[in-house]
């Protein structure tokens, strides 16, 4: 297919500075009317930290991305290119497709609350990046209305009448839709004359575009569900079981809160706003509405003295505004969390640090280094895990703590790119945007002058992952040293020969290379689980995990697998404040034991998921919310929301484990495809890069362990046959068969129903075989055997399964796994003498060997046996029963044939994998 070269439309996320804690705190102190001398109420909706909190807990990114209400678009197909016999993934993600469902399992009024306001989310926070946004492409949206020029001005007075409205506030604004043409936005006084505003609604379009209204209908669509919930009964404080800001912590946790039009508006306000000054702006604008109302609501009161709405806006206005001396004895939230940020900011003394944990991989388009331009091509987009990695890596290298930017003075002769690149962005921001990783593109994509460096798409793009291959990109850029052409040249030399050197050598070499890149800041390489492997293209190359140790305190991880790298970096003297970090958290839980306020719930859970993260970091795992998840699903009521409440969900170990979870706790049964936990891992499975290999092969990994995976992920056009032919990682899926037969939290018949039908999905395929025969797939089905109340009983089934599954036409037979089984027995079970008895018993002598030419793992396995049944006659020898003595003579008779047989090529093409699955995961 021709590629179609188009100047990119982005929708670029700029991460633009958030009001930071100390402006809120100066904001907390500002006089909002010098006659009743009223400042912000910390415990109300207007405190910025509240907006603050919400936002580092990824309440709204939960919300937007994983919604059980919403139905995120994707396909992913997986297929064999009948002319190149190459395996190829097409896989789209189309966020601007989203919409909410209308089939929510719920009440119909529910339903049709639901539907409204995720409708508005999708709307308010299109995000059509890789992180949650208001910012958007289509002209019809709401934020393109907020800073068009005639309105900009008047941004403030439109958000804070939405507040109000969601406060129960009757703030007249609205729009006159009757003359065509002339649509019209409006804002009225309280005596419903006067007008603050009368906007033009127009929509500023080519005539060519008839896809949007004469004017801006979604605006307009939005501010009318706000009006719409001023008296919508399921927002209601009265109303049980409603839509309604928690009031205890309990309540909180439900997660029904995340459903609220205040929790909508106050998230808006929050990504909206980006200054100081401008926050001011618009508390005012809410303080000017609110008090226009009282004074109203004054004149009818005198002639109406019964009147309620006086009630209900000084209810309001106590809940935004307080007196400033009634402040000074509230509980100062703010001052915990200032505290906390700065011995964590002690913590990361380098900028990098933030920006290099934001490098997760994204999907981009290819670049045409020819045409200069980007192409869209849906086809040929692809996941830039090697790109960000060298990225990350040759940004920490090039940072000079002396100048407080990047520097490139020390290179010989490095790319115009590369210069360019780093004039551009000569200091290091927070975090990495799109503009960036595109402009990025540009520098290392596309390289033609060394025929060596191994790209995976057409153009030049995607680079291979590999250690020489990414030195042979970053010798391009950086230039043609000796102190960087020499190592490559040991590097190949060990390859050439298919044998590391010793770890002391490559360390040294590598070092060389590093040193000279970081003008001689790193001091030590450090070398783990090194590995000589083919890469995707069946080159070799050098893999493992590379720690490079700075001067200043800092340690750098490459960490580089088949298919897949990445990078962390982290303050080696942290371990000396990690401690005073977790004890400042201890402290504010402690304070805030029993929370009584939203703010004080958003305060509580805010600690502990922190507080968990520490814990995980002391151990050097990544955080995975598994207790939480589980508790969850063993009280599950067809809601997920709660599963919000436990950390933003981005990593895909988290994504991993959540899909997994929910496959192995529910295995057996079937949930209607309108389930909320359905839907919700639905969307799970969306949001990851399926354009990765690595998190493809996570995603479809665990679907493996349920029966009905194919079933309820339709979007997801890839046979589990192709699957294991292409991308299949026996130890990744190893990986996932521990969690379950582990987790105490599955029953055994679960976990049991998971492992069955791993088993039959790979029946057909040598990785059945491989599995079973594998010594560490029967230590963890002895840790399920174990944790079982009847131990010989689960053994029997998992016989029974192995034995049903096992078909004539298949080139082994049930006694050649049990072989494997019954000699790791004897050290799994030492004190159970009865499970080895089991396994033996279901031994058929005949059936040893019988099928295939044996490979040298099973003839030693064979010999390691037949001593042990040796040592152990007694056990399986019944002199006085001719049953037992034939069988226990005839099996001592295989075995010692085969023991002593000259191993042969083994008939299977069994392929040996590298596990990238290289952290552990953290229980919390």
């Amino acid at each position: 297919m021709k590629c179609l070269i188009i100047k990119l439309l982005l929708v670029i996320n700029h991460v633009h500075t958030k009001i930071a804690l100390t402006d809120i705190q100066k904001i907390e102190q500002v006089v909002f009317d010098v006659n009743n001398n009223l400042v912000i109420n910390p415990d109300g909706p207007l405190n910025g930290l509240r907006g603050y909190l919400l936002d580092k807990s990824g309440y709204m990114h939960n919300k937007r991305f994983f919604s059980s209400e919403i139905d995120t678009f994707y396909t992913m197909n997986g297929s064999v290119n009948s002319e190149s016999g190459q395996f190829v993934c097409d896989c789209v993600r189309k966020k601007v497709k989203d919409h909410a469902y209308i089939d929510i399992d719920t009440d119909k009024a529910k339903k049709k609350y639901l539907i409204r306001y995720h409708t508005q989310l999708i709307r308010m926070f299109p995000s059509a990046g890789d992180n949650l946004s208001i910012s958007a492409g289509r002209p019809n949206a709401l934020i393109r209305f907020l800073k068009s020029k005639p309105v900009e001005q008047y941004s403030n007075y439109i958000l804070a009448a939405l507040l109000l409205l969601t406060e129960h506030v009757n703030i007249s604004i609205g729009a006159d839709l009757e003359k065509k043409g002339e649509e019209k936005l409006f804002l009225k006084r309280a005596d419903g004359i006067r007008e603050y505003f009368n906007l033009s609604l127009a929509l500023n379009k080519k005539k060519t575009d008839q896809i949007w209204k004469d004017y801006h209908s979604e605006t307009v669509e939005v501010i009318e569900f706000f009006k719409m919930c001023i008296e919508y009964p399921l927002l209601s404080p009265k109303t049980v079981n409603g839509f309604t800001e928690p009031t205890t912590y309990e309540q909180f946790m439900t997660g029904n809160f995340l459903n609220t039009p205040q929790f909508l508006i106050q998230s808006y306000i929050y990504e909206f706003i980006k200054t100081k000054d401008d926050y001011i702006e618009f508390v005012k604008a809410v303080h000017t509405l609110l008090s226009d109302q009282m004074e109203y609501a004054d004149t009818i009161t005198r002639k109406s003295p019964k009147c309620k709405k006086r009630k209900l806006l000084e209810r309001a206005y106590k809940k935004l505004f307080i007196k400033k001396e009634e402040f000074i004895n509230t509980k100062n939230h703010l001052s915990h969390i200032i505290q906390l940020k700065s011995a964590m900011d002690e913590n990361n003394p380098l900028p990098l640090v933030e920006f290099i944990q934001s490098l997760s991989p994204t999907i981009l388009p290819l670049y045409n280094r020819d045409t200069k331009e980007f192409v869209d091509n849906e086809n040929t987009i692809y996941s830039d895990c090697v790109e960000s990695s060298i990225l990350g890596m040759l940004c920490w290298l090039l940072y000079s703590t002396e100048m407080e930017k990047y520097s490139t003075v020390h290179l010989f002769s490095p790319s115009s790119d590369l210069l360019m690149f780093f004039k551009n962005y000569s200091i290091p921001s927070k975090s990495v945007t799109r503009e960036m990783r595109l402009d990025w593109c540009r520098v290392v994509s596309g390289l033609s002058t060394n025929e060596e460096i191994s790209y995976i798409k057409e153009k030049r793009n995607e680079i291979r992952s590999g250690l020489l291959n990414i030195f042979l990109i970053i010798e391009e850029v950086a230039g043609h040293s000796s102190e960087i052409s020499e190592p490559i040249n040991y590097l190949k030399k060990m390859l050439s020969e298919q044998q590391l050197d010793k770890k002391f050598n490559v360390q040294s070499a590598l070092l060389q290379i590093f040193r000279y890149l970081s003008n001689g800041r790193v001091t030590e390489v450090l070398c783990e689980d090194l590995r000589i492997l083919n890469r995707t293209d069946n080159r070799p190359d050098i893999f493992g995990k590379f720690q490079l140790i700075c001067e200043f305190s800092t340690i750098f991880t490459l960490d580089i697998s088949s298919g897949h790298c990445s990078v962390t970096l982290m303050n080696s003297s942290s371990t000396r404040h990690i401690h005073q970090i977790k004890n400042e958290l201890s402290s504010i839980q402690r304070e805030y034991t029993n929370p009584s306020t939203y703010i004080e719930c958003i305060i509580m859970q805010y600690i502990t998921v922190e507080l968990n993260k520490i814990n995980c970091s002391i151990n050097n795992t990544v955080y995975i919310p598994k207790k939480q998840i589980l508790h969850h699903l063993s009280n599950y009521k067809n809601s997920v929301s709660e599963i919000f409440l436990f950390g933003r969900i981005s990593h895909i170990y988290t994504k991993t484990f959540i899909v997994m979870a929910f496959l192995s706790y529910f295995e057996g049964r079937e949930f209607p495809l309108n389930d909320s936990f359905v839907r919700f891992t639905k969307n799970i499975i969306g949001s990851t890069v399926l354009n990765g290999r690595t998190q493809r092969q996570h995603i479809m990994s665990v679907l493996l362990f349920n029966s009905c995976s194919t079933i309820y992920y339709t979007n997801i056009q890839y046979t589990f046959n192709d699957f294991i032919n292409y991308e299949y990682n026996p130890y990744l899926v190893t990986d996932i068969l521990k969690d379950i037969l582990e987790e105490k939290a599955f029953s055994v018949r679960t976990s049991m129903g998971s492992f069955k039908c791993l088993l039959k999905i790979l029946a057909p395929t040598a990785q059945f075989y491989t599995l079973l025969r594998r010594e560490t797939t029967f230590y963890y089905l002895s840790s399920l055997i174990s944790r079982s109340s009847d131990s010989l009983n689960t053994l029997f089934m998992a016989i029974t399964y192995v034995n049903s599954i096992i078909t004539r036409d298949m080139e082994f037979t049930s006694s050649d796994i049990y072989i494997y089984w019954l000699m790791h027995s004897f050290e799994a079970f030492s004190d159970e003498p009865e499970i080895s008895h089991m396994i033996y018993d279901s031994i058929n002598p005949v059936e040893i060997g019988c099928k295939f030419k044996c490979d040298g793992n099973y003839m030693i396995t064979c010999g390691k046996l037949w001593n042990e049944l040796r040592d152990y006659k007694e056990y399986f020898y019944d002199e006085y029963n001719i049953v037992s003595t034939e069988k226990y003579v005839n099996i001592m008779d295989k075995l010692s044939c085969l023991r002593t047989k000259k191993a042969n090529r083994d008939k299977y093409p069994f392929t040996h994998y590298y596990c990238n699955r290289t952290n552990s995961t953290c229980i919390t």
